[in-house]
């Protein structure tokens, strides 16, 4: 029975030999329209034809891309390109090839690679890393090549437990910019606070922790204590000092505020008023004594520094008051911030912000003002 034209797209031969034996007409003559059908279609078929010839054709559909003997006729190369949209949008990190012309705007017909773009993202994650294993990185000194890394060299601390509260003699690694970059360790003391700065309080206000700072240097002192009164024919006392202490460590958290009390020096026969930041509270200096027969004795107001530890610092006693109707004031105990008042003929008020005591008063004079406090914060 001779075979039929085809009629239907299903009786499309794809692909057939196109290496025609002799042969009965009917025979010859439906090899003949096979292997024109299979010109027709590029051969194709998910499988290669065969036999191959050199610069052949052939439709892959299992990929949809057309391709193309070697003229060495030993593999085949992809020769054509699929339809592409042209909404002007490429996807990111497509390995899709695409047309000379997308939307206004020209390409190249150029397969986009995914090791020419330098991209990783699509790449498998180690998760355990070893000091051998070579990084792909992106060299900004020398126009962004793509260069490979050692592990070792990048010196990740990522995965290393932190430390919260270093010490002074803790070593830190850096990289020294002065030195060709090399690695170094230096102590947390040599290093420089991240953040520093000064603020003086001569008045009352607030102190707001900068970021990043987590502990303050507390230096300052309660107001001075005032001078004692004069009696009848004998001088005052001078007022002691109020409480000091220097550099003292005064942890805060960053973002909050803390409360600074200054407050005035004492005034006759009063007691100095103290200076606070947050709980810190440094007492003011003791009023001196009121003159009489005996003389009146200046108060020492350090008794209590020792609670401050080494961060204390002793501070004047008030001189003694002596019974004479000349002046023999006591003077006022001084201060590491400033002189108490004068004894004799130099009694006076002590200075704003010293802390220091007043002198005591002539005979039936009021005692002299002591200095008021004052509070310095550093980071």
């Amino acid at each position: 029975m001779p075979m039929r034209s085809p009629q239907y797209k299903e009786d499309i031969m794809s692909q057939a030999s196109l290496s025609i034996a002799n042969g009965a007409g009917a025979v010859v003559r439906a090899a003949i329209n096979a292997a024109i059908q299979a010109l027709t279609t590029c051969n194709s078929g998910a499988t290669e034809p065969s036999p191959t010839y050199p610069n052949m054709l052939w439709f892959d559909t299992s990929t949809g891309l057309l391709k193309q003997r070697t003229n060495a006729d030993d593999g085949w190369t992809e020769v054509a390109l699929n339809a592409v949209d042209t909404d002007g949008a490429l996807a990111a990190n497509s390995d899709t090839k695409i047309a000379s012309q997308k939307a206004a705007k020209t390409y190249s017909d150029t397969k986009i690679s995914k090791s020419t773009a330098g991209e990783i993202n699509a790449l498998t994650e180690k998760t355990t890393l070893v000091d051998n294993d070579l990084f792909l990185i992106e060299d900004s000194a020398s126009s962004n090549a793509k260069k490979k890394a050692k592990k070792s060299s990048l010196l990740s601390i990522s995965g290393y437990t932190e430390k919260t509260a270093p010490v002074d003699n803790d070593l830190v690694l850096i990289e020294d910019s002065e030195d060709s970059n090399a690695k170094k360790k230096v102590k947390k003391s040599n290093l420089a606070p991240a953040t520093s700065g000064k603020q003086i309080f001569t008045s009352s206000g607030t102190f707001t922790a900068p970021a990043g700072v987590t502990k303050v240097l507390i230096s300052g002192i309660g107001a001075g204590g005032g001078g004692g009164q004069g009696g009848a024919n004998s001088c005052g006392a001078g007022g002691g000092a109020g409480q000091c202490v220097m550099n003292y460590p005064y942890t805060v958290t960053p973002g909050n505020t803390y409360t600074v009390t200054i407050n005035p020096g004492g005034t006759s026969n009063q007691n100095g008023g103290t200076s606070v930041f947050g709980t810190l509270t440094l007492a003011g200096g003791r009023a001196g004594g009121t003159g009489n027969s005996a003389g009146g004795a200046g108060h020492d107001p350090d008794a209590s520094q020792r609670t401050l530890g080494s961060f204390g610092i002793p501070t004047g006693s008030g001189g003694n008051g002596y019974t004479a109707t000349d002046a023999y004031n006591g003077a006022g105990g001084s201060s590491p911030f400033g002189l108490g008042g004068g004894g004799g003929y130099s009694a006076a008020n002590a200075a704003a912000n010293t802390g220091a005591g007043g002198s005591g008063g002539e005979s039936n004079h009021n005692g002299y003002n002591g200095g008021s406090g004052i509070i310095i914060v550093e980071y």
